[in-house]
C-alpha cells in the first residue's frame, strides 16, 4: 500500500514540476532564451513522465454547494428599444423600416461605409444621400443619418449586413465522392454526378463564448443547452480538455494544429514580430475549397490576435466584424455597457452570424465567431444571453439554414478569474470547456464510419489539436481522399509558397503535431499521448 501511494506522489509531484517549468518558459522565463530551447525544455519534461496509463476523466456535479453559491441570475441586457433603429439590414439590402416609414413619412438617409483600415483602426468611405434601399458593396457596415421632412425628426446610428461583391468562388469544392469505409482507407467510391440528394460540400459554423466551463454552460444557458442536446442531438465532448492557459493557448491550437511558441513570432514587444497573418489558420485551407469565410470576435481590446499579438495585416477573412466594434464607441458619446445603439452586442454578433449563414445559403461557409463580453469577467452575465442564443438555434434550424452544416457550439476555457476558480471545482473546471458538435442527418449516412468513431470518441481525452485535425480531415473526406492530419497538417504551407521563409514551422515541430493529434472521425484510443494527460489529476493504469 505505500508503495502504491509513493508512486501515486512521484506522479502528482512530477506533473507539478512539469507544470512549473512549462509555465515558467512560457510566461516568466527569461526573454532572451532562444524559442527553440524552451520547447526542447518543455518537451523532455513530458517525455520524462510518459507512461501508459490512461486519463480518468473528472465527474464534476452540475449542483455542488462550493461552486453553486457564486452563480445568480441576472437580468436581460437592456439597451433601449430596438424598434427604434430607423434602418435595418438583410443580406446586402439596408432600407428603412416599414413601421418608421408609416410614422415618420419620407424619410432620406445618409449612408456612409465603415471600412477597415487596420487592425485597430477604421476609416469612412463615401456617402450616398437617398430614401432608396442602400446596397452595401464596400463594406459589411454603415454609419446611417437620417431625416423625415414630413415630421421633422431624425436619427443616427449604424447598420450591419453581408456586403454584394466578394470575390466569386465556386460554388461547391473539387468533386466530391461518396465512400464509406475505416478511418484510414476508402472502400467504396461512388460518382455522385448525378446525385441531386446528395450534398457536394457541408458547412462549418462556430460560436464560442469566451470563460465558459462545460457545466457552466449548462448552468447559465440551461434553454440552449436543452435545444442543443434534446432537439439537435449535439454530442458534447466530455473529454475535451485545454493544453494552455489564456484564449490564445486555446484558440491558436485550435485554428492552426500548432502552439503559439511552434508558431512564428508574433508578440508585440517581441523584435522582428511578424503579423499573424503567417499563421495557418484553418479557414485559409476552407477557403481554397471554395468556402466563404468569417472570424468574428467582440471586446477589440482584448481580442485574441490583437491584444499582445500584432494583429493581422490584411483582413483574414470575407467577412469580419472586428470592425464595427471598433466604430461602435465613435458613434455615440454614452454607450450603454454591452450594448451597440439598441441592441446587446451578443444580439449584434447572432445576426451578423445569421446573415452570413443566410447570404451564402447556396455556397460553402466556414463562420467562426466568439462573444467574450459577457463571460470573461463573470460567470453569471452570460446568463442574459439565454432566450436569445436559443431563438437564433431555433431560427438556424427552422429556416434550414443548419442543412449539410456542422454546428460547434464552444468555449476556450473555463472562468479564469472570478471567485469560484479559488475552489477546487472550479481550477478543474477551468480546464474543462464546452464543447459540441450538431451533425445533419446527411453527413451521418455519408459518413456512417466517421460518424461511428465520433461517438465513440465523445467519452474520450481530447484536445484542441484533435479539433484541428477534424476540421482537416472533413474537408479531406469531401475531396475523396480519407487522409488523415499526417498528409494534411501543413497544407497551408505547402499550397502558398508565396508566404514561406525558413523562419515558419520548423519540420521538427511538424512531426510533433503531426503525431499530437487525432481527427475524432478516426479512432482515438484510451492511451493518452504524449502531453494529452498533463491538465489531469488522476491517473489510472489500465488493465
Amino acid at each position: 500500500m505505500r508503495k502504491i501511494r509513493r508512486r501515486f506522489t512521484y506522479k502528482i509531484a512530477a506533473l507539478l514540476g512539469i507544470l512549473t517549468v512549462v509555465l515558467f518558459l512560457l510566461f516568466i522565463g527569461p526573454q532572451e532564451m532562444d524559442r527553440n530551447e524552451k520547447i526542447l525544455i518543455i518537451e523532455r519534461s513530458i517525455r520524462s513522465t510518459m507512461n501508459r496509463g490512461a486519463c480518468r476523466l473528472p465527474q464534476l456535479p452540475l449542483d455542488d454547494p462550493e461552486v453553486m453559491k457564486y452563480y445568480h441570475a441576472v437580468d436581460q441586457i437592456q439597451c433601449g428599444n430596438p424598434h427604434d433603429d430607423w434602418v435595418t439590414c438583410e443580406k446586402s439590402i439596408c432600407f428603412v423600416k416599414p413601421e418608421i416609414s408609416a410614422t415618420q413619412g419620407e424619410v432620406i438617409c445618409t449612408y456612409t461605409d465603415v471600412m477597415r483600415s487596420t487592425d485597430y483602426n477604421s476609416k469612412y468611405g463615401k456617402s450616398t444621400k437617398t430614401k432608396e434601399p442602400y446596397i452595401l458593396r464596400a463594406s459589411d457596415f454603415v454609419k446611417v443619418v437620417c431625416h423625415s421632412s414630413t415630421s421633422g425628426n431624425s436619427w443616427y446610428g449604424m447598420a450591419f449586413g453581408i456586403r454584394d461583391g466578394v470575390a466569386v468562388k465556386p460554388k461547391t469544392p473539387p468533386q466530391v465522392p461518396i465512400y464509406a469505409g475505416l478511418a484510414g482507407g476508402v472502400a467504396d467510391i461512388v460518382a455522385e454526378d448525378n446525385n441531386p440528394f446528395v450534398p457536394k460540400h457541408f458547412n462549418v459554423l462556430m460560436f464560442g463564448f469566451d470563460s465558459l466551463s462545460r457545466n457552466a454552460f449548462q448552468r447559465k444557458l440551461p434553454k440552449s443547452y436543452s435545444y442543443l442536446v434534446n432537439d439537435l442531438k449535439a454530442m458534447v465532448l466530455k473529454g475535451y480538455n485545454i493544453v494552455g492557459d489564456g484564449t490564445p493557448q486555446a484558440l491558436v491550437p485550435l485554428l492552426t494544429g500548432y502552439t503559439e511558441l511552434e508558431l512564428p513570432e508574433t508578440r508585440t514587444r517581441m523584435p522582428n514580430a511578424k503579423n499573424v497573418d503567417v499563421y495557418p489558420m484553418i479557414w485559409k485551407e476552407y477557403a481554397r475549397h471554395g468556402y466563404y469565410t468569417s472570424f468574428n470576435e467582440d471586446v477589440p481590446n482584448i481580442g485574441t490576435f490583437t491584444y499582445r499579438m500584432k494583429g493581422f495585416a490584411e483582413q483574414p477573412v470575407d467577412h469580419y466584424l472586428r470592425t464595427l466594434y471598433l466604430e461602435a464607441p465613435n458613434m455615440w458619446n454614452r454607450c450603454v455597457e454591452h450594448c451597440i445603439g439598441h441592441q446587446p452586442d451578443h444580439v449584434v454578433m447572432l445576426e451578423y452570424t445569421k446573415n452570413f449563414m443566410l447570404k451564402y445559403k447556396d455556397s460553402p461557409r466556414f463562420g467562426f465567431s466568439f462573444h467574450g463580453g459577457l463571460s470573461h469577467d463573470s460567470i453569471n452575465l452570460v446568463g442574459a444571453a439565454d432566450d436569445e442564443l436559443n431563438s437564433w438555434l431555433r431560427h438556424l434550424k427552422d429556416t434550414n439554414l443548419l442543412d449539410n452544416t456542422i454546428l460547434i457550439m464552444m468555449s476556450d476555457h473555463g472562468n479564469r478569474f472570478a471567485e469560484v476558480r479559488a475552489t477546487l471545482q472550479g481550477k478543474q473546471e477551468e480546464r474543462l470547456p464546452f464543447f459540441s458538435f450538431t451533425f445533419p442527418k446527411s453527413f451521418q449516412e455519408r459518413f456512417p464510419q466517421q460518424y461511428a468513431n465520433f461517438k465513440v470518441n465523445v467519452d474520450h481525452l481530447t484536445t484542441p489539436f484533435d479539433v484541428h485535425a477534424t476540421l482537416q480531415h472533413l474537408l479531406s473526406l469531401q475531396s475523396g481522399s480519407d487522409d488523415t492530419l499526417t498528409n494534411n497538417l501543413n497544407s497551408d504551407y505547402d499550397m502558398q509558397p508565396e508566404v514561406v521563409t525558413e523562419n515558419l514551422v520548423a519540420p521538427r515541430y511538424q512531426q510533433i503535431a503531426q503525431k499530437r493529434a487525432i481527427s475524432l472521425f478516426d479512432s482515438i484510443p484510451k492511451k493518452p499521448i504524449m502531453q494529452r494527460c498533463l491538465h489531469r489529476t488522476t491517473l489510472v493504469r489500465l488493465p
